[in-house]
C-alpha cells in the first residue's frame, strides 16, 4: 500500500502543503480554545501542539530556502532545529518590541498563540512566493514500514516509561534492569544480522529515547543539579510574563542568556498547557533523543550503516549520554545544532543554502550553551589554521598531501573559511557581552590565564589535571573496571585514527571527507588537553569535554578494534590483505559483546547485581531515599514551605540537597565540617532531607585545586539545639537563633 511522505512534505505540490498546513494551524487554534473548556483534550493538546511547535515552522523554511534534496532524516533533523531556533529569536524578539506597544506580558499564552499564528502565516505566504513551482512528492510503502522488528523496537520507548513507574511508586528496579539487560543486546543482533538494516534508524532513536526515559522520569521532580537553575530562570519567565536578560540576576551559571532555557522553555510550557517540570523531563528529552540520529547520519556518510551503527551505539551506551545530559537542558538543545552544523560542513550542500544554515545554526548553538560554543570556537580556528598551513604546503608542494590525501585548495574555499569562523565568534562575543555584562567572557578569560599561568607547574598534576585524577583514581571494583573499558576504548580510537590517517590506502570502503579528518583530529588534541593541562576541563568538567568530543572520534573506535583484528590475523596468516570495512563481520561480532558489557557497566546494571554503591539512580533497590538530588514530595513540600516564608536568612544543606533551592533562587550555603559557620549565622535556616533524615548524615565536600572528595558526616553537632520549625515525618526544617 503506496502513501504520500508525510515528513518530506517540503516536496509536495505547493497548494497540497499550504493547504495541509493551513489544517493543522486550524487544527491545533480549535484544540487550544477548546482544551479552556474541555480538559480531557490537555494530553492531546500537549502531544500536537508539541509536534506542531517543531514541525510546522522549520518545514516552511526548508520550502523558502527550496531545500529539497534531502532523505526523511535529514528531513526532521533540519526541520527540528530551524524550528527551534525560529522560536528561540521569535522569543526575543517580542519580547524586545511588545513593551513598545503597551504588552508588557510577551510571554503569555494568548500572545505566544497569536503571534506563533502570525509567524505561520507569513512563513507560509514567502513559502509559496519562493516554492510555488516545484512538486516531486515521494511515497512508500506502508508493509515495508510495519514489521515484527520495528513493532518489536517501538516496545522499548514505552517499557522505559513502564520501568520508570515502577522505581518512582514502588522502588522495584526489575523493569529497568530487564530494559539495560534488553538494550544491551541490540548491537549482538546487528551483528549476526538480527535487525535488518532498514530499521537501523529506528533502532537508534528506539535505543536513545528509552535510555533517556530511564534516567529522566525518575522522580515526579526535577533531578540534578544545573537543571534546577535552568528551571529558576525558565520558571521566571513564566511567572513574569517576560524575560528580564539584566545579567543581575544571576545564580551563578551564566543560564539567564541561554535562550534554550528562557524563551524555548516557556513558550513549549505555554503553548502545550505542560508543567515546565515535564517540559524538560520529556519534551527535551524527545528533542535530544534526535541527536544520536544525526550522528548515524554523519557517520554513515563517512563509513557503512555497520560502522555508523555500532559508533552511534558506543555513542549512546556512554554513561554522559542519559546521565549528565539530562541535567544539562540548555547543552542538550546546543548539541543538536552542534550535530547539524557537522552534517552541513560534510555534506554536499549548495554554498548559498550552507552559508544560510551555518548562519542560522551557529545562532541556534550560540544561544543555547556558551560552553559548546566556545569549543566550536576552538574548532573553528584550529580547522582554518590547520587549513591555511595545509594550503600553504600545497602551494609550495603542488602535489596532494599524503597525509590526507584531499585537494587542500578545494576544501579551503568551499567549507568553513575564515569568514564563517570570524562570524561566530563575534556573534559570540557580541550575544554574551550583551546579555550576561560579558561575565561569559570574563569566565573564559579566567580560565585561560589559569592554564597559562599553571601549564608548566601543574602539568599532569591531578590535583588540576581533572583527566590525570580520574584514571589514578581506583574507588570500588565496579568502578575500576568501567574506567578500563573506556581507557580500551580509548586505545582504539587512538588506533583507528591514526592508522587510518597513514595507512588509510590499506582500507577499502571508508570515504572520510577531509573536513571530517581534520575535526576528528582537532577533537583528539582537544581530548589529550583536557586530561593533562591544568584548568582546561575544569570548568566544564573532564566528562563533558569528553563527551563532545566523541561526537567525532567513536567512529574510529569500531575502525580501530576491526584494523586491530586484521592487524593480527595477517601477522598470523603471514598475509598482506587490504583492511575491508566493509567484510569484518567477525571482528564486528566480537565488537558488540563489548559494547553490551560497556553499556552494563555504564549504566550502573553491573554495580547493582554486584551490591556495590555508585550505580544508576534508575536502579539503585535500596528502600530508604537516595543520597543524590533526586528530590521527592517530602523535600519539595519543605523547600516551599522556607521560599513561602519569603525570609533574607541563608538556608544551610548538604551538597545534594543544596541544589533544590536554586529553583527559587534563595540563598544557600553548604555544610561544612567547620560547624561554627553555621551555628553563628543569625535567623538561618538548617534544611534536612529525607534521606539525611533517615540515615542521620549529610553529604560535604572538600576540594583540593580542581579535585573535590566527599563524605557523610553525622547530623548530630548540625541540629543538636537547634529549633525544629518545620516537619512533614521526611524533611525536617531548623534555624538559629538570631
Amino acid at each position: 500500500m503506496q502513501m504520500i511522505n508525510p515528513i518530506k512534505m517540503n516536496n509536495w505540490d505547493i497548494k497540497k502543503f499550504l493547504i495541509v498546513i493551513s489544517s493543522i494551524q486550524i487544527f491545533v487554534l480549535s484544540l487550544i480554545i477548546l482544551n479552556n473548556y474541555l480538559s480531557p483534550l490537555t494530553a492531546i493538546r500537549q502531544i500536537i501542539c508539541f509536534v506542531y511547535l517543531l514541525f510546522v515552522p522549520g518545514i516552511l523554511i526548508l520550502r523558502i530556502l527550496r531545500l529539497h534534496d534531502l532523505d526523511n532524516i535529514e528531513t526532521i533533523l533540519f526541520t527540528v532545529g530551524l524550528s527551534i531556533v525560529t522560536l528561540m529569536l521569535m522569543g526575543v524578539l517580542i519580547n524586545v518590541l511588545y513593551p513598545f506597544v503597551g504588552i508588557n506580558t510577551p510571554f503569555s499564552t494568548n500572545y505566544l498563540v497569536i503571534t506563533i499564528s502570525l509567524l505561520v502565516i507569513i512563513l507560509g505566504i514567502m513559502s509559496y512566493i519562493f516554492d510555488k513551482n516545484y512538486s516531486k512528492a515521494t511515497f512508500f510503502n506502508i508493509k515495508g514500514i510495519i514489521s515484527n522488528q520495528s513493532l518489536l523496537l517501538l516496545i522499548f520507548p514505552f517499557f522505559s516509561i513502564f520501568a520508570a513507574y515502577l522505581m518512582n511508586s514502588y522502588k522495584i528496579n526489575i523493569g529497568s534492569i530487564i530494559l539495560i539487560f534488553s538494550i544491551s543486546l541490540v548491537p549482538i543482533l546487528v551483528a549476526f544480522d538480527k535487525i535488518n538494516e532498514k530499521y537501523y534508524y529506528l533502532t537508534v532513536y528506539t535505543t536513545s529515547i528509552s535510555l533517556l526515559f530511564f534516567v529522566s522520569l525518575i522522580s515526579n521532580y526535577i533531578v540534578g543539579g544545573d537543571i534546577v537553575v535552568e528551571y529558576y530562570y525558565s520558571n521566571l519567565v513564566l511567572q513574569n510574563g517576560v524575560w528580564i536578560y539584566n545579567p543581575t540576576i544571576n545564580l551563578g551559571l551564566n543560564v539567564n542568556s541561554m535562550l534554550s532555557i528562557v524563551t524555548l522553555a516557556p513558550i513549549i510550557a505555554k503553548f502545550t498547557n505542560l508543567n515546565l517540570i515535564w517540559v524538560f523531563k520529556i519534551f527535551y528529552q524527545l528533542i535530544y533523543s534526535l541527536v544520536p540520529l544525526g550522528l548515524y547520519k554523519l557517520y554513515k556518510g563517512q563509513t557503512n550503516p555497520k560502522i555508523a551503527f555500532f559508533a552511534t551505539f558506543f555513542f549512546m551506551a556512554t554513561f554522559s549520554f542519559y546521565s549528565e545530559m539530562i541535567v544539562l537542558a540548555r547543552q542538550q538543545i546546543a548539541e543538536l545544532f552542534f550535530i547539524l552544523m557537522l552534517i552541513i560542513i560534510c555534506k554536499k550542500i549548495k554554498n548559498i543554502n550552507f552559508s544560510i544554515l551555518f548562519l542560522l545554526f551557529s545562532v541556534g548553538l550560540i544561544t543555547s550553551h556558551y560552553g559548546l560554543s566556545y569549543f566550536f570556537i576552538l574548532y573553528l580556528i584550529s580547522f582554518v589554521m590547520i587549513l591555511y598551513s595545509l594550503k600553504l604546503l600545497q602551494n609550495k608542494f603542488p602535489k596532494k598531501i599524503s597525509l590526507f590525501e584531499i585537494n587542500i585548495k578545494k576544501l579551503f574555499s568551499n567549507k568553513i573559511t575564515k569568514n564563517f569562523a570570524l562570524f561566530f565568534i563575534i556573534s559570540s562575543f557580541f550575544w554574551y557581552i550583551y546579555t550576561s555584562n560579558a561575565s561569559i567572557f570574563y569566565s573564559i578569560v579566567h580560565i585561560g590565564d589559569n592554564i597559562i599561568s599553571n601549564i608548566y607547574s601543574e602539568f599532569l598534576n591531578p590535583d588540576y589535571a581533572q583527566g590525570v585524577e580520574i584514571i589514578q583514581s581506583s574507588l570500588t571494583p565496579m568502578y575500576s573496571i568501567t574506567k578500563y573499558l573506556h581507557l580500551i576504548s580509548q586505545f582504539f580510537i587512538t588506533l583507528g585514527l591514526f592508522v587510518y590517517l597513514f595507512l588509510r590506502n590499506r582500507v577499502i570502503k571508508l570515504n572520510f571527507s577531509g573536513e571530517y579528518l581534520v575535526l576528528a583530529l582537532i577533537s583528539f588534541l582537544i581530548l589529550i588537553l583536557s586530561f593533562t593541562v591544568p584548568f582546561f576541563s575544569g570548568s566544564m568538567q573532564t566528562s563533558r569535554v569528553y563527551h563532545i568530543t566523541q561526537f567525532l572520534l567513536v567512529p574510529f573506535f569500531i575502525i580501530g578494534f576491526i584494523m586491530f583484528y586484521n592487524i593480527i590475523r595477517n601477522l598470523i596468516k603471514r598475509s598482506n590483505e587490504k583492511i575491508d570495512m566493509g567484510k569484518s563481520n567477525f571482528s564486528l561480532k566480537i565488537v558488540s559483546i563489548f559494547m553490551a558489557i560497556f553499556l552494563v557497566f555504564n549504566s550502573g546494571l553491573a554495580y547493582e547485581l554486584s551490591g556495590e554503591i555508585g550505580g544508576s539512580i534508575s536502579l539503585i533497590s535500596f528502600k530508604s531515599d537516595y543520597n543524590f538530588p533526586v528530590y521527592n514530595e517530602f523535600e519539595f513540600s519543605g523547600a516551599e514551605w522556607i521560599n513561602n516564608k519569603k525570609s533574607n536568612g541563608i538556608i544551610y544543606s548538604d551538597n545534594y540537597r543544596s541544589s533544590l533551592f536554586a529553583m527559587y533562587g534563595l540563598k544557600r550555603a553548604l555544610f561544612s565540617e567547620k560547624s561554627e559557620t553555621y551555628f553563628n549565622a543569625p535567623n538561618a535556616y538548617i534544611f534536612m532531607g529525607r534521606w539525611n533524615v533517615l540515615n542521620k548524615q549529610v553529604l560535604i565536600s572538600s576540594s583540593k585545586g580542581l579535585t573535590k572528595s566527599y563524605k557523610e558526616i553525622s547530623t548530630f553537632n548540625i541540629i543538636n539545639n537547634k529549633n525544629k520549625i518545620y516537619s512533614n515525618n521526611g524533611t525536617e526544617v531548623y534555624i538559629t537563633s538570631a
